[in-house]
């Protein structure tokens, strides 16, 4: 063997074993790939561990490549007996027993601001997200492709940012505006996929290849034709959508946006669906729920926790939403990462002040990115619900946290859902290990309920109207949709005073908030001046309940709606 007995070796390593000459078969036969196993094994502890291998032309070098796992033990063992010598010499069996450590290619970090990226690693009294223990499992995002849908980046060769030009791919990559490169999208780009190449920072995934679409403008209007192009193309071939972007108010998304976002989930990631990651928002003055491009069921969600995992920012990195449609938490509020040249920051190629839920979604998404290269065959339900179960419940002291069901891989254990923080803070390496061992979700179920009129008047005092499920297949929620028509007094433009919650089996959902804005006349095609009005909502707060029984709508407000008319959900699950 190249190693000796109780040897420390990375787990790339490759195993090579000598022979004194050359070595066939017993039965004469010679010695191949195919037949490896049947005279070399290779253990971790009782388990066989998988292997390839190659034998050198003169018959006397095997050289094995293992699927190898960081910090065990292993046995590797040859059955001479089952071999003989190129004249019939014995052949003498032999055992050998060795371990892993971490590989040094990916753990000897030097890249000079990575001790200042606190959301990968945090030394002080705070949270991180626990990712160094799945770079030492060697995944990187190798093979993953991620869109980023953001400001234009330069995409000719010699002018991409020196810790991006490795990982983005300059031809599938596309400028939509043909505008210059703007700080917003480097920054995005940056936290996920930053090179380990000893400059600046590190991504999440930093192996991984963006595929980068530039179709935010700043401050003018950004096209739909642009926006739904982008959410599709290339789509087979992408595993992750970016999103730090969503419009400020209510938000009607046009049939193009649904039709794309269907497509990804269809057809994206060679049918195994494209996850699309879209941040909260960053109006802690509203509820995540007037923003429509959250209330699509295929999409998720991501907020901003502060370093402490709590949402205590201070100052302008007071960035974040809450609501219903929430899925997962990570970190934001001085996320060091790329940036270009400008007055307001650090230095002219890195920034230590990323904030906001843009900041934040492009974390999950690199985690997303390390899952899927873990586990190939993860469909996008199966990537949501593995970081809903993996979560980690933040700030642990919140009142808003609720159980609410069982989790599919572990039923002694519970979901929990805050409308601050979903299911709580992503943890990169629970994510990974889960992953691994995931067994794909069943067919998705829709049951969704006729249009149920409920005519009540709406005053400063709760009503409630019931919408009951009978027998229903769905014994799992996924997500529920709310549609609501309302009337609402003729040119009113906003109102805090709306309350709207949804119940079921002792959850309670709060789809609009007292004391947030739900503001009507900026994104809704002027239907502040109009009387009636229709609402959708999405909640996750039932994720892993049955959709049988009762449904509760409650309402209250004084200053903009009069009357809720009629409403109907669609609930998603298995």
């Amino acid at each position: 063997f190249d190693i000796s007995e109780g040897e420390k070796v990375g787990i790339n390593k490759e195993l090579i074993i000598n022979f004194d000459g050359a070595v066939k078969l017993k039965d004469g036969g010679a010695i191949n790939k195919d037949n490896l196993k049947d005279f070399i094994t290779l253990k971790l502890g009782s388990d066989k561990v998988v292997y390839s291998g190659v034998i050198n032309d003169e018959r006397n070098k095997i050289t094995l490549d293992p699927n190898l796992s960081y910090n065990s033990d292993y046995t590797l063992k040859i059955d001479g007996t089952k071999l003989k010598g190129e004249n019939g010499e014995t052949v003498e069996s032999k055992t050998l027993s060795f371990s892993t450590v971490e590989n040094n290619n990916v753990l000897n970090i030097k890249d000079p601001l990575y001790q200042d990226q606190w959301h990968l690693k945090n030394t002080g009294q705070g949270i991180d997200i626990n990712i160094e223990p799945v770079w030492k499992q060697t995944y990187t995002g190798e093979g993953i492709n991620i869109a980023v849908l953001d400001n234009p980046l330069r995409l000719k060769a010699n002018e991409i940012h020196e810790d991006l030009k490795d990982n983005i791919n300059i031809f599938k990559s596309y400028n939509f505006s043909g505008l210059e490169e703007a700080t917003h999208g480097l920054r995005v780009a940056g936290v996920i996929a930053a090179r380990d190449n000893n400059l600046g920072g590190r991504g999440v995934a930093f192996r991984s290849k963006l595929y980068t679409y530039g179709v935010l403008y700043g401050d003018k209007d950004v096209k739909d034709s642009d926006l739904i192009d982008a959410l599709r193309r290339n789509i087979s071939e992408i595993a992750v959508s970016n999103n730090s972007w969503g419009k400020a108010e209510i938000w009607e998304p046009k049939d193009g946006y649904v039709n794309a976002w269907e497509k990804g989930l269809k057809d994206g990631f060679a049918g195994k669906g494209t996850v699309y990651v879209f941040s909260a928002g960053n109006s802690t003055g509203l509820n995540t729920s007037a923003n429509n491009t959250g209330n699509f069921y295929g999409l998720l969600v991501v907020n901003a926790v502060d370093k402490y995992g709590t949402q205590k920012f201070t100052g302008n990195m007071a960035l974040y939403s809450i609501g219903s449609n929430l899925w997962i938490s990570a970190p934001s509020g001085g996320i060091t990462t790329t940036t270009r040249p400008t007055s307001n920051f650090d230095n002219k190629k890195y920034t230590k002040r990323f904030s906001g839920s843009s900041a934040s979604a492009p974390i999950v998404s690199g985690v997303i990115a390390l899952m899927r290269e873990a586990n190939p065959n993860l469909t996008w339900r199966d990537v949501k619900l593995i970081l809903a179960e993996t979560a980690v419940r933040n700030d642990i002291s919140h009142s808003d946290w609720k159980q609410i069901s069982s989790k599919k891989s572990n039923s002694s254990e519970n979901f929990y859902f805050n409308h601050n923080y979903g299911f709580g803070l992503v943890n990169a390496l629970k994510a990974v290990n889960l992953a691994k061992k995931w067994v794909n979700l069943p067919h998705m179920k829709t049951e969704e309920t006729n249009l149920a009129a409920a005519n009540i008047d709406i005053d400063g005092t709760a009503k409630s109207h019931n919408i009951s499920i009978p027998n229903s297949d769905i014994n799992f929620i996924e997500s529920v949709k709310v549609e609501l028509h309302f009337d609402k007094k003729v040119k009113v433009d906003e109102t805090t005073k709306f309350d709207l919650k949804l119940s079921h089996q002792g959850s309670v959902s709060h789809l609009y908030m007292e004391g947030k804005y739900v503001r009507f006349k900026d994104f809704y095609s002027s239907s502040y001046d109009k009387n009636q009005i229709k609402l959708t909502m999405l909640s996750n707060a039932h994720l892993g309940q049955s959709a049988t029984g009762d449904w509760t709508i409650t309402v209250k407000d004084t200053d903009a709606f009069t009357r809720l008319r009629s409403w109907k959900i669609t609930v998603r699950g298995h």
